[in-house]
């Protein structure tokens, strides 16, 4: 059976096609780049390499972009825990797994974090988190129209909520700062894992890795790319 992702991109066999003629590790960005998929940025392919005997003479991480409008943390988890599990994981229902499942004492903690914020000047946002009560936090979320964007705080409940890794790379172009962005938990290699690229404060995207004829965006622990493995333990 053929899954097609594009008019000339389709799945066979669990393995990528470009017009019939199967995608490889040497063509994988040329093949996938009609469906948005992208070399990460030069920087994060130094310093994987770091992590590696013999670097790769193309590097097989991929960045997609899943989608904007304050959505695009939600888009990308959407899109990989498709791999995992199927379409009903789409933004509307990760936002309500949220609503349903924040408690009083995380809204606290993160409340407190962006009062902190908004007194430093910090806050982006349009909304005041003084004037938030839990339950109107917890209406807004469910919004899809709404101004409280997907950040790192909530990906935190969020993963915790579904049972999952979450490994960041921090990209800023602007400072011209990169490194492995430190949650709040530790890794569980009994868990799958998504990687994101945080990029510029105010962007997630989906990280891929090509292998085995396919961009795969969920992990297990035998599967997690040597680098990210050698990374996220370094960084301990």
């Amino acid at each position: 059976m053929e899954y097609y992702l594009t008019d000339d991109l389709f799945i066979r066999d669990n393995k990528m096609y470009y017009q019939d003629t199967l995608v490889k590790s040497h063509n994988w960005q040329r093949s996938l780049r009609d469906y948005g998929w992208e070399k990460l940025p030069k920087q994060w392919i130094r310093l994987l390499n770091k992590y590696l005997e013999k670097p790769r003479n193309n590097s097989l991480f991929g960045m997609l972009d899943c989608g904007e409008n304050g959505d695009c943390l939600f888009h990308c988890i959407s899109y990989a825990l498709k791999d995992i599990n199927d379409d009903t994981f789409d933004a509307s229902h990760l936002r309500n797994v949220l609503s349903e499942n924040i408690t009083e004492d995380e809204y606290d903690m993160i409340i407190l974090n962006y009062r902190i914020l908004h007194d430093s000047g910090d806050f982006d946002e349009t909304w005041n988190p003084y004037e938030v009560t839990y339950t109107k936090f917890k209406d807004d979320i469910l919004k899809n129209e709404t101004e409280y964007w997907g950040d790192i705080h909530l990906l935190i409940l969020l993963k915790k909520y579904l049972n999952i890794n979450c490994v960041i790379l921090y990209s800023n172009e602007f400072m011209n700062t990169y490194y492995h962005y430190p949650l709040s938990d530790t890794y569980d290699p009994t868990l799958k894992t998504i990687l994101l690229l945080y990029e510029n404060e105010m962007h997630f995207k989906l990280i891929g890795y090509f292998t085995n004829g396919n961009m795969i965006v969920s992990f297990t622990n035998d599967t997690l790319p040597h680098e990210i493995f050698k990374m996220i333990n370094y960084d301990k």
